[in-house]
């Protein structure tokens, strides 16, 4: 089951109204793995979020994703988007081995998640890396969503 962590911010400016939200929650890694797209077999089971300062500092990176206006994201997804609001899943895990220390996949609903192995990031690496990794996977979220695949 996901437990929802605090973020709910709109990040949107008061121009065109467009807005992208992050929901962040955590998953165990088994059941990151099932709906994430990775291989389950010799994967790790853990339980337990990896807590303190990786937590917080996840929250933190999906609260300014959220609340902060990025000129070039909203310049080539805005009109893709024609005013809509956007929601995306970014789910923290852990207990997944490298090279898992974020990735996008598809879910069975037909919508598509972002993933945080939060085993493999630092507090500091989350801080520094962490936002703009955040953009680049909604990226790939919203091209996913919002483009036809060709033919």
């Amino acid at each position: 089951m996901a437990t929802q962590l605090g973020c709910s911010t709109l990040a949107q400016r008061t121009e065109p109204a467009l807005v992208v939200r992050c929901k962040a929650e955590y998953l165990s890694s088994d059941e990151a793995a099932k709906i994430g797209g990775l291989p389950r077999s010799g994967l790790p089971t853990s339980a337990d979020m990896p807590g303190g300062a990786r937590t917080e500092e996840f929250e933190k990176v999906v609260q300014k994703f959220n609340s902060e206006y990025n000129s070039a994201f909203y310049e080539v997804f805005e009109p893709l988007l024609h005013g809509r609001e956007f929601k995306i899943r970014v789910i923290a895990t852990g207990g997944i081995p490298e090279p898992y220390d974020a990735w996008t996949s598809g879910l069975s609903d037909g919508n598509t998640a972002i993933f945080f192995n939060l085993d493999l990031w630092t507090r500091e690496k989350l801080e520094k890396q962490g936002l703009a990794l955040l953009r680049h996977e909604a990226a790939h979220v919203l091209i996913r969503e919002l483009l036809p695949e060709p033919g």
